[in-house]
């Protein structure tokens, strides 16, 4: 089932058995409606993740460089040509801790959290999200 971009998602819930089976003659061996039901939640889900609501999209994993608050400037103020980056937010190792920032349509905010010891992690929301030049820029 395809569903374009911005248009609203079903209610699976509300979905008769006969649109649930006809949605999933794709070969499944399972007679249950409540089982093709279960399917296509699922299905919608991974579809969010991946694609997102509305076009959006997001990526995220954990760097293991180490900054300077220099160096996490020039990143942020790089992201623009990375793709249509409306929001992010990271925790990076810094020289004696971490740096946590904060990025909204092109603004950001960088603060230091010394001494902290959480794992690294960035998360990029928006469109178009160059994700290799993101990892690359964030390794």
């Amino acid at each position: 089932m395809h569903i374009p971009a911005g248009r609203s998602w079903p209610d699976w819930d509300t979905l008769a058995d006969e649109d649930i089976f006809s949605l999933f003659r794709t070969g499944w061996r399972e007679h249950s409606a409540d089982a093709h039901r279960a399917k296509a939640k699922k299905w919608a889900r991974d579809v969010k993740r991946e694609r997102g609501l509305h076009g959006f999209a997001s990526c995220s994993f954990r760097p293991t460089g180490v900054y300077s608050e220099a160096e996490l400037e020039q990143r942020l103020k790089n992201l623009p040509q990375m793709g249509d980056i409306l929001r992010a937010k990271g925790f990076l190792f810094g020289g004696d801790g971490q740096w946590e920032f904060q990025y909204v349509n092109g603004l950001y905010q960088i603060e230091a959290r010394p001494g902290a010891t959480a794992e690294p992690a960035v998360c990029f929301i928006g469109r178009d999200l160059g994700k290799e030049a993101l990892e690359a820029a964030f390794a």
